[in-house]
């Protein structure tokens, strides 16, 4: 769910959530941040990767991980519309984001 309106993100809302039926591991997210950007590890632990030794000789299975970042909607430069990342002398910066881990 989107929870940026009127010029503002509000970080008391859950603006992303993941669960894993398999684990029951749910995590719910927040920030104050327009965007969020979901990266994947569909390509850990195959090709080349998949010989990289990890931690006690272990290597990853492929889909490992997921992540999200929270940010700045991705072209924003070329959309003036858009909350833009232009940040000017002087101006400071806040950006906030926090996950919450739970068992369902």
């Amino acid at each position: 769910m989107n929870t940026y309106k009127d010029g503002k993100g509000d970080d008391t809302q859950v603006c992303a959530s993941l669960y894993s039926p398999k684990t029951g591991i749910f995590m719910e997210m927040f920030t104050n941040e327009p965007g969020v950007q979901v990266y994947s590890g569909n390509f850990q632990g195959v090709g080349a990767d998949a010989k990289i030794p990890r931690k006690h000789g272990l290597t990853y299975p492929k889909h490992v991980s997921v992540c999200l970042e929270s940010q700045k909607y991705p072209d924003s430069p070329n959309h003036p519309d858009w909350v833009q990342p232009t940040l000017n002398p002087g101006e400071k910066y806040y950006s906030h984001a926090a996950y919450k881990f739970s068992i369902k």
